[in-house]
């Protein structure tokens, strides 16, 4: 027995239903269906499918895993009584919503603006592939554009959780001066279900018209995009959610995006769901994990949103790879002043401690200045990627020799002032620290690695052995975190003891460029 229809058989089966319909109904009546009137969005798209559709052929075909035919028949009547109902009834009303406001068709953007990304692991990791920001450069060379990427893993609307004085996104899309904000929200919020759909729709709400009152840049209101969800990514790996159920759920938080930003003057809304679920469809691996896309789904994903976000007309053909190498350069140094580790120490607990000899600075004037100096070494790599957008040529080294200076911290050390805190700088060698081992019956100490035999670990601060007997052992000479300019260090060495006599003999660097 058939228990399912196709999504082509239901199109064509819903459709006739649509067509009865539309015989029905008065050109001049059908004329006032709209986008703006759900029921007329159900029907209707079975068979034309527009862009603004609510059902389509995609997620007919989704259905059918869920629901039995008959009951997709049902609802076919049903979808056409109501349709057709609903018009009758309240054609005014449904001209009047799609009409209530003019949401943007495209993004509009001028010479020299600051666009700002925000919202969660979406936006966060465009900025370590760098694919649309270097469309975007590619697509206005002469915009002489500023982005930023203020992106944090799973951000809410509501919900954006930061270490103690790390600011708000008010303060940090005011000190950006934010003109343009591309706003990633909705995938997180989607685990609430259908339950959380109206205070989803609120919270939106509440988020578009407080952002439009802004004026971060001192140029007026911000123009603000906001992006739905990508689609979730079928992969067959174990103990990985059902993409089914998270389509289900992010089709419907998509939803109502739409038709929220629809009732909000001159804000794009970009759909991002409904071209993805198309492109994972495609048994392409374009996630890590079902959700997160890697670096070949942001290639992918590029011009999609470069597309919903400016139109297909004007799209850049490629990648220009000297430019995402400048626009990488750029997001490397802006990501460590933005998400600047130990921020205990530069906004934190530890921020204002002050330190002999004299007490004079702080933690937070030391290491706001090296903030201070990523900004504007930042401003530099924005110079050259508009030199390279606009086909001039760049000096192979980066010239910095317009930056502040650091301030110089004297040590303390050796001066009196931590007497009984310092220790000694006589340091053992490895075989005399054998020598002072107290050692209970039965128990042998040897050396199984040093610093004499490989230096590469200096400044271990980790260690363990794994079920090999390797011992993998973690570095980290930069301490207490990056300083600008200076190349990352930190690492991870793993040692093997290859001929069995308890003493390492083989060095590896597993990972490198840390800090």
């Amino acid at each position: 027995m058939k228990t399912g229809y196709s999504g082509t058989e239901l199109q064509r089966k819903l459709g006739t239903g649509v067509q009865n319909l539309r015989a029905n109904h008065p050109q001049s009546q059908s004329d006032r269906v709209t986008p703006g009137c759900p029921p007329c969005q159900g029907a209707f798209a079975v068979a034309s499918a527009p862009i603004t559709g609510s059902i389509s052929s995609r997620k007919i075909d989704r259905m059918t895993s869920v629901f039995p035919s008959d009951s997709l028949l049902r609802m076919k009547g049903l979808i056409s009584i109501l349709t057709c109902s609903l018009c009758l009834l309240l054609p005014a009303a449904a001209q009047s919503t799609s009409t209530s406001a003019s949401p943007s068709s495209s993004l509009q953007l001028q010479k020299g603006d600051r666009i700002c990304l925000i919202g969660n692991t979406l936006a966060e990791r465009m900025q370590h592939f760098g694919y649309f920001e270097t469309l975007l450069h590619a697509r206005f060379p002469e915009h002489e554009l500023v982005v930023r990427n203020l992106g944090f893993s799973a951000d809410e609307l509501v919900l954006r959780s930061r270490s103690l004085n790390f600011g708000d996104a008010d303060h940090h899309l005011t000190k950006e001066k934010a003109d343009v904000i591309l706003a990633f929200f909705g995938f997180n919020e989607s685990f609430d279900g259908a339950d959380g759909l109206e205070a989803f729709a609120k919270q939106l709400t509440t988020f578009i018209e407080e952002t439009l009152a802004k004026n971060y840049g001192g140029r007026g209101a911000p123009r603000l995009a906001i992006i739905s969800p990508i689609a979730a990514e079928k992969l067959d790996i174990a103990g990985l959610p059902d993409d089914r159920e998270s389509n289900r759920r992010l089709s419907l938080y998509t939803d109502v995006m739409r038709r929220t930003v629809a009732q909000h003057e001159g804000v794009l809304f970009v759909d991002l769901f409904e071209p993805t679920l198309a492109l994972l469809d495609e048994k392409s691996r374009l996630t890590m994990n079902g959700i997160h896309l890697n670096e070949a789904g942001y290639k992918t994903l590029a011009p999609i949103l470069d597309a919903g976000l400016f139109g297909a007309e004007g799209a850049p053909a490629g990648f220009p790879e000297a430019l995402r190498s400048e626009v990488l350069e750029k997001n490397f140094q802006y990501f460590h002043r933005y998400r600047a580790v130990n921020g205990y120490y530069i906004y934190g607990g530890r921020s204002q401690l002050r330190f002999d000899p004299d007490k004079s600075i702080t933690n937070a004037d030391v290491m706001e200045r090296e903030r201070q100096i990523l900004d504007e070494m930042c401003a530099n790599r924005d110079a050259r990627i508009w030199a390279v957008a606009q086909g001039r040529e760049v000096p192979a080294e980066i010239d910095n020799s317009n930056v502040s200076p650091f301030i110089e911290v004297e040590s303390n050390f050796g001066l009196g002032s931590n007497k009984g805190k310092e220790g000694s700088v006589n340091y053992l060698s490895p075989e005399e620290t054998l020598s002072k081992f107290s050692l209970g019956r039965g128990y042998e100490a040897n050396v199984f690695a040093s610093e004499v035999d490989f230096p590469e670990i200096a400044n271990c601060v980790q260690m363990c052995f794994d079920s090999a007997g390797r011992l993998w052992v973690c570095c980290m000479p930069m301490y207490q975190g990056y300083k600008p300019g200076e190349a990352m260090t930190d690492k991870i060495v793993v040692l093997e003891d290859t001929d069995g006599d308890g003493r390492a003999d083989t060095s590896t660097v597993f990972a490198d460029d840390l800090h």
